[in-house]
């Protein structure tokens, strides 16, 4: 239900007592545009010291609240892929199977409510979350709780910048949602996400 914004132009401030002015309810409904309503409104700041504001109220309904679009776990992919393909040839990856789907953050599949049916496992793209550590391999740290400084090599949660195989790894997710670091060079599925309806 959105509730109504109330804007008020003041001309006169009284306090109640000093005007013996009859109150009259006015009931606001959420109009579809904004409406001006003239007269006579009742402010109470708290109860000792009510006061008459004299003027024009205008009634402006507020945007609906919403909150931020939610993604989660719709799939691995069937293909396979190394690690170096890019972050959009995963995404695209996802797009053949899943539609408006895309390559998966590891908080998304963490925070997925209905899991699908999964076998094998899936690269995954980490979400990083800073971490107090005087080591600068392990500064920053995945949602999952795996570091960046896994087996000595930073850029080892994306293959790194999923461009590389060779000696790098990337982020790994299972079908029981267990994470593990592995080699880019190995082809595996994509965690998939899409927009929770």
């Amino acid at each position: 239900m959105r509730l109504p914004s109330v804007a008020l132009l003041i001309a006169l401030v009284v306090p109640l007592s000093a005007t013996a002015q009859p109150t009259k309810q006015v009931e606001v409904t959420n109009f579809p545009d904004p409406q001006t309503v003239t007269g006579v409104v009742e402010v109470t700041n708290d109860a000792t010291n009510p006061v008459v504001v004299v003027g024009e109220v205008e009634v402006t309904n507020l945007p609906a609240a919403s909150a931020p679009p939610r993604f989660q776990l719709v799939g691995f992919t069937a293909a396979t892929f190394t690690g170096d393909v890019g972050l959009f040839g995963l995404t695209l990856g996802c797009q053949e199977e899943f539609a408006k789907s895309r390559l998966c953050v590891s908080e998304e599949v963490m925070e997925t409510v209905t899991v699908p049916a999964l076998t094998g496992d899936a690269w995954v793209r980490p979400s990083f979350q800073p971490h107090n550590s005087n080591d600068l391999a392990k500064a920053l740290l995945d949602a999952s709780g795996l570091d960046a400084g896994v087996r000595g090599d930073f850029s080892s949660l994306t293959c790194f910048g999923w461009a590389e195989t060779g000696r790098f790894k990337g982020l790994v997710v299972t079908a029981s949602g267990g994470f593990h670091v592995l080699s880019c060079g190995d082809r595996r599925g994509v965690a998939c996400c899409a927009l929770v309806p």
